[in-house]
């Protein structure tokens, strides 16, 4: 029996550390899964731009279509872009306004 006793403590520690390593697991799971939707959203985002500016969109990689957004500015499309941030404008109010229309609600 003493032998058995003598284990309580050392499994009751060995349970401790497992449980915390599983809220450690958890927690930066958490953490990598905002972090790779925050990416995924960027590039998206990024990927848009262009579009919605009304300006050449680029290949490449990210930072490539960041810097030909950027430098392309001035090139910017006015028609465009005011009927895409009417667009937006719309699909933001008709969320609020009408949540039963399609495509307004979330």
């Amino acid at each position: 029996m003493r032998a058995i006793d003598s284990f309580t403590p050392v499994r009751t520690f060995g349970i401790a550390v497992l449980l915390s390593a599983a809220a450690i697991a958890e927690f930066a799971t958490r953490g990598s899964n905002a972090f790779v939707a925050m990416t995924i959203a960027l590039t998206i985002i990024v990927g848009q731009l262009p579009k919605l500016f009304g300006i050449e969109s680029a290949d490449g990689d990210f930072f490539e279509k960041l810097w030909r957004f950027v430098t392309g500015l001035e090139t910017t499309n006015g028609w465009t872009l005011l009927v895409g941030i009417v667009s937006l404008a719309l699909v933001v109010v008709l969320r609020h306004a009408a949540p039963v229309v399609p495509g307004s609600s979330s």
